[in-house]
């Protein structure tokens, strides 16, 4: 969806990128509907919608390729300039594949399905059955350690040092949280902030390399992966490890900031501080990576030597095909990233609540299901959390939670300061409810895919898995009837398949 960018106090969070470049209309369900690709040129794409009214009498989406782009050329320190076009055409070959549907495939669950199988037969998805493994119901992120200015240089503040993040497991393990995954951020020297784009040597204040060694050993016998944290993209401007030739810059010359205080490496440089890390990673038995931003952020550079958006692309693609790597996670990846992921982390629960839409579905996540695993943005932070386990369940997401050992009031002034509410001993319980729920899903679905999804009345959600398992979700405050089973207020019911 393109919209023009609000002013900053117009809204509270930013549009959702569209991680898949499709959309489709169906006028009823059960009519004849459409759904369609962006099968060429989709770094350079569009998706335009308009609700019937608006332009014309009907309900119109098509998809709009930019070949020359509008930019503001600054002349002088003042910020006066001029608007220019793109002086070289952006090269690539727009294509459009367009699927028709019809009769009970009409509608979105439809629309989701045949997207899929396209997918998979183009190589952009996994074949379905998650390779026989059971899911993961389970994520983790661990801030191990981050730092704090003060009058002279910094001082590391450890949140969860290496023996509390072993405490954190051991006790979940305990507890019956058998099947998790963990993703540990701040490991590196001076913490969180400022550890991109290198990444060595470890925090000695959350542990060593022999200790993380050690650690490591024992989480891989045990089934529990441990994937580090690592961002090869965003560069704290106070960071150590890049120069001013690293940075990718804007058509107009100026280096590209993300956020506060950060600019953007170019693709190339990218691909080599990875690189340059790839021998430490083997020496200290670190297999499995957590990639932040790479996912989702996708721009051409025109420093020189200058990248394409397709150049880009090739230089992640590279990245993840690394042999000498057993495992990546990726933060909500765009599709041309999904089949180098055991993990896609951080799916977008959400619309952008656009005033056209009327009605949030889980699109994305019925093309995921089956094909990888992925999970929600960390339950942390929900204003309601019953309603959001709700819908992780609905949409066949699995739970993620953001824990550090330490009280996050430690976090006040630092680059993580947005962390308001992570102490271990104040989520453990929700932690525990919300992993047993998952399970309980997951162990019904195991590695089937997400069919259908009908509201038999309101509030009120019927979702079929190809293996036969049929998942009702009440949001409503009453027990309701459907399909002869009642479905407890606010909850949900698991009829997995074979069973009345």
């Amino acid at each position: 969806m393109s919209a023009s960018e609000p002013a900053p106090e117009d809204y509270s969070l930013p549009p959702q990128i569209i991680h898949l470049p499709a959309f489709g209309i169906t006028p009823r369900e059960g009519a004849n509907a459409f759904v369609s690709l962006i099968a060429g040129g989709a770094p350079y794409a569009e998706i335009r919608a308009y609700a019937s009214g608006i332009t014309t009498g009907y309900n119109w989406v098509t998809a709009r390729w930019i070949y020359r782009e509008t930019y503001f050329q600054p002349l002088d320190k003042k910020g006066n300039g001029m608007t220019l076009n793109q002086e070289r055409k952006n090269e690539f070959d727009a294509a459009l594949k367009i699927m028709f549907l019809d009769g009970e495939d009409a509608d979105y669950s439809g629309m989701a399905k045949r997207l899929r199988q396209e997918l998979v037969r183009r190589g952009d998805l996994p074949e379905p059955g998650l390779g026989g493994e059971a899911p993961i119901p389970l994520r983790l992120d661990i801030l191990a350690a981050e730092n704090k200015r003060r009058m002279l240089g910094k001082s590391v503040i450890p949140m969860t040092t290496l023996d509390e993040i072993d405490r954190i497991l051991s006790d979940l393990a305990a507890s019956g949280a058998q099947r998790m995954m963990v993703v540990v951020r701040g490991w590196t020297k001076g913490g969180a902030t400022g550890a991109s784009p290198t990444h060595f040597p470890f925090e000695r204040k959350v542990g060593g390399a022999d200790e993380w060694k050690a650690f490591l050993d024992k989480y891989e016998r045990q089934g529990i992966p441990v994937y580090f944290y690592a961002d090869y993209t965003v560069v704290d401007r106070s960071a150590d490890g890049f120069g001013k030739t690293d940075l990718a810059k804007t058509i107009s010359g100026q280096f590209i900031p993300l956020y506060y205080h950060t600019w953007l490496l170019k693709p190339s440089s990218s691909l080599e501080k990875f690189r340059d890390e790839l021998d430490r990673f083997a020496k200290y038995g670190m297999s499995r990576l957590a990639v932040g931003t790479i996912g989702d952020r996708l721009y051409s550079s025109h420093a020189k030597p200058a990248a394409t958006r397709e150049q880009a692309m090739a230089a992640y693609r590279e990245m993840l095909s690394e042999p000498a790597m057993q495992g990546y996670a990726l933060y909500r990846p765009n599709l041309y990233l999904w089949k180098y992921a055991d993990r896609l982390l951080d799916v977008p629960m959400g619309a952008s609540g656009f005033l056209l839409a009327t009605e949030e579905v889980p699109f994305l996540q019925m093309v995921l299901k089956g094909h990888v695993e992925f999970d929600s943005p960390p339950s942390n932070f929900h204003a309601d959390p019953r309603e959001a386990l709700l819908k992780m369940i609905d949409y066949g997401s699995s739970p993620s939670f953001l824990v550090t050992w330490e009280d996050p009031v430690q976090l006040l002034n630092t680059g993580s300061e947005w962390i308001y509410t992570s102490q271990y001993a104040v989520w453990k319980d929700r932690i525990l409810e919300e992993y047993r729920a998952a399970a309980q899903v997951q162990k019904a679905v195991g590695g089937a895919t997400f069919d259908k999804r009908e509201e038999v009345r309101d509030g009120v959600f019927r979702n079929r898995y190809s293996n036969g398992t049929v998942i009702y979700v009440n949001y409503t405050g009453e027990a309701v009837e459907a399909d002869g089973h009642t479905i407890p207020a606010q909850g949900f019911l698991v009829r997995e398949g074979g069973r009345p």
